[in-house]
């Protein structure tokens, strides 16, 4: 999906209110333009979007360390 699109539909419940968004819409659209190497872009789309791309990185792999622990834990018994 290009984030420069137009688009059609908002999973956003604020969005479809008011016409400016919450302090939440464009992080999705950062986040894709940060995956993408575009820095001014994901900047210009939400502030946030480095700092909530490295949160979600950290998180998946404190899951996968923690899923790994599970797996050699059960694997003895």
């Amino acid at each position: 999906m290009e984030p420069a699109g137009n688009h059609l539909f908002s999973l956003c419940p604020i969005s479809w209110v008011w016409q400016g968004g919450c302090p939440g819409c464009g992080l999705g659209h950062s986040v894709t333009y940060l995956l993408r190497g575009d820095l001014a872009s994901s900047w210009e789309a939400h502030p946030l979007g480095l700092p909530a791309l490295l949160i979600l990185c950290w998180r998946v792999l404190e899951l996968l360390v923690q899923s790994r622990k599970l797996y050699l834990y059960h694997s003895k018994l």
